[in-house]
């Protein structure tokens, strides 16, 4: 536990790896995944590309996750624990958690 109540993972596909996703992957995939809208323009650039020539008939593994994994991309998932508002003065304060992902900038998207 830290003093800020924050936390943050590097999350990140080694190189040269063929990974086989266990069923319950897609589900930890929904929640610490990345999504589209972190991607620097090259990458987004390549994503768009990709995603055109994906063909996703033939597997359940969705685009974003083949390539973020093909690609060995990375970026960081935090979240931050916080009280909420108690809806009656008697009730004690809800826990709440804030998630966030980010692009990792001192990954290298060019390449």
């Amino acid at each position: 536990q830290n003093k800020t109540n924050r936390h943050s993972w590097l999350i990140y596909f080694k190189r040269n790896v063929q990974y086989k996703f266990p069923g319950w992957f897609l589900q930890w995939w929904d929640f610490f995944g990345p999504i589209e809208e972190i991607l620097p323009a090259p990458a987004d650039e390549g994503f768009k590309i990709f995603k055109s020539m994906y063909d996703n008939q033939n597997t359940w593994i969705p685009a974003d996750l083949q390539f973020f994994s093909s690609f060995s991309l990375s970026w960081i998932h935090s979240w931050k624990y916080k009280f909420g508002k108690a809806q009656h003065p008697l009730q004690p304060h809800p826990l709440q958690i804030n998630s966030y992902v980010k692009w990792w900038n001192l990954f290298d998207a060019s390449n």
